[in-house]
């Protein structure tokens, strides 16, 4: 297919196809949202001064209420994760002989809930972690 079609009158005007018109629109589209990605936010944080300040929950009406909140979630994530492993070891020790498939995912709970467990574990650690190397 010629990648230019004649005009209405049929003399050899360039009129782009639609397909043609759609890749030149989809261009301008990616490269108008390259360049606002780009510089955008180069632009806003250099006019930003930096927070000199460490957070803190002082003063925060609610504060003791949201760590016990996050306290009860590491509880019951550390439930859910010790009972997903015992429902794989009991799972991967119950159809050990009679079903391949079904040993291969209790042996799949078992890593998911010791894996989970170090994971909430590893939250308290991390996170402070990250935001230490990020501020600087």
């Amino acid at each position: 297919m010629n990648a230019i079609n004649d005009g209405p009158e049929g003399d050899g005007d360039a009129v782009p196809s639609g397909t043609q018109r759609a890749n030149r629109r989809r261009r301008r589209v990616g490269s108008s949202l390259l360049a606002f990605v780009v510089l955008g936010p180069a632009t806003a944080v250099s006019a930003s001064p930096p927070l000199d300040t460490a957070p803190s929950s002082d003063g925060m009406p609610g504060a003791e209420f949201v760590g016990q909140l996050i306290g009860w979630g590491k509880w019951a994530g550390l439930a859910l994760c010790g009972l997903v492993f015992i429902y794989g070891a009991a799972t991967w020790r119950g159809f050990g002989s009679s079903s391949a498939g079904r040993a291969v995912e209790g042996k799949g709970y078992v890593i998911s809930g010791a894996l989970g467990a170090a994971v909430i574990g590893l939250v308290g650690f991390v996170i402070p972690m990250l935001y230490d190397a990020a501020s600087g």
